[in-house]
């Protein structure tokens, strides 16, 4: 993976490696994480270690661009609910070269589409929106926002969700839903994507 890296024009850092003696792991791990886009080489134990579930954590709630690859041989005795809800792309252990790339490229991929959502979420909060996160909601991510929300008093108990493209399940709505009204922000939940939200006529009700 390194060594693709390098004929690329993209930066990297590798804890294991890029982290020097002295420097505070936690601090260098969560800074750079909340900072980057995070491809995750998903081994038979990535999932299970405490500094990987950090590492996803951060880039999660950092609404960071993040890609799983993965890279199992025996596979996994229990997998973890922080590394899903992620884009991602199989690796042929056998001929890793062509999964590496699509990897890269897909990390790009989120990367700019991050950058272009962020650019709408201007005029999205002028309609009206209470969070416009770059990835769908998951309890991962809601969870913390809504702790913000709540530490703020707002008094509107409406709650407007909009995340892009491509709309929640209805299994997954009734659980972002929930979740609010166990926040207490039972009124309504309303979570939108520009395609939906276009069909109500791209207009929050006043």
């Amino acid at each position: 993976m390194r060594d693709a890296i390098l004929t690329t024009r993209l930066e990297d850092f590798f804890d294991a490696q890029d982290i020097q003696a002295g420097e505070d792991w936690a601090d260098a791990l969560d800074n750079n994480t909340q900072h980057s886009a995070l491809l995750m080489v998903r081994t038979d134990t990535y999932a299970g270690r405490e500094w990987t579930q950090r590492e996803v954590l951060e880039a999660k709630s950092a609404d960071m661009p993040i890609i799983c690859m993965y890279a199992l041989t025996g596979g996994e005795s229990r997998g973890s609910f922080l590394m899903d809800h992620v884009p991602s792309v199989p690796c042929d252990l056998s001929n890793p070269m062509p999964g590496i790339k699509t990897a890269l490229n897909r990390l790009v991929d989120e990367a700019l589409k991050r950058v272009l959502w962020q650019a709408q979420q201007v005029y999205l909060e002028d309609d009206g929106f209470d969070w416009l996160p770059v990835h769908a909601p998951e309890p991962v991510t809601l969870t913390r926002w809504l702790r913000r929300r709540q530490a703020a008093d707002v008094a509107d108990s409406h709650v407007w969700i909009m995340h892009p493209d491509p709309p929640l399940g209805p299994r997954e709505r009734g659980i972002v839903t929930e979740l609010c009204e166990l926040a207490g922000f039972d009124a309504s939940v309303d979570i939108l994507t520009p395609r939906t939200f276009a069909t109500r006529g791209g207009v929050l009700p006043a």
